[in-house]
């Protein structure tokens, strides 16, 4: 083995450790993120309570309302460019190269209903359905991702594993960001500090138009909300 392969081998080996971390910091990241958005519910639903108390004024308290189900808890785009699903799109084949066909059958050997058997649920059918999708258009590159995503070993050139295991991780991390920067992570990870809260609460009535409770009203009813989640 010389040198630059056993270099891109142990890559590869670190990139699949990096990928698998990220993947299951974002599994477990989704679990919290489910508690933190019935929370974040919750506790808006206290925050416009206190407003329409305050609003006497009946077209004004219909006006918050209606701003409240237009907003959309605001979450940033994934930094970086659009990453390309397939390396072979200005080159089509004619053919089926012989490493795709390989990994379509390893694809199916674990996910075919067929094979899988008592162990088949609907995502392996999805998946299935999914590698004969690509196989049809011959979009073979797209075969490497549903390989990585079950950890199936792929039979092609390093550097083009290397590129796909790089792509993956760029893609984890950017959804795992953007969980970090969603409205209710914030709120949620921010129990207890209350100039962080004063500044969530401050950006969700500003972005409603309203900006009528003062941060001292703000800090109030943070100190009202965080007593009843610790009762």
């Amino acid at each position: 083995m010389s040198l630059k392969s056993r270099n891109q081998k142990r890559k590869i080996r670190y990139l699949k450790s990096q990928l698998s971390f990220y993947r299951s910091t974002l599994v477990d990241m989704a679990e919290i993120l489910s508690e933190y958005e019935n929370e974040w519910a919750r506790d808006k639903k206290i925050i416009l309570d206190k407003l329409l108390q305050d609003t006497n004024d009946i077209e004004k308290s219909q006006s918050i309302q209606q701003n409240t189900k237009k907003i959309v808890d605001f979450t940033p785009p994934p930094n970086g460019e659009n990453i390309s699903n397939n390396i072979e799109e200005n080159t089509p084949e004619k053919h089926t190269p012989n490493w795709a066909k390989k990994l379509y059958r390893k694809i199916a050997r674990r996910t075919h209903p067929d094979i899988t058997k008592e162990n088949h649920d609907n995502e392996s059918s999805k998946i299935f359905q999914e590698a004969a999708t690509i196989m049809e258009r011959k979009s073979y590159d797209s075969l490497i991702d549903l390989a990585l995503d079950l950890n199936i070993d792929v039979d092609i050139d390093s550097p083009i594993i290397i590129k796909k295991l790089g792509e993956r991780i760029k893609i984890t991390k950017d959804k795992i960001s953007k969980m970090e920067a969603s409205l209710p992570w914030v709120w949620g990870e921010s129990f207890g500090l209350s100039h962080i809260r004063l500044k969530v609460i401050s950006a969700f009535l500003e972005r409603m138009g309203e900006t009528k409770l003062s941060d001292i009203e703000i800090s109030n009813l943070i100190k009202e909300i965080e007593s009843k989640s610790v009762e």
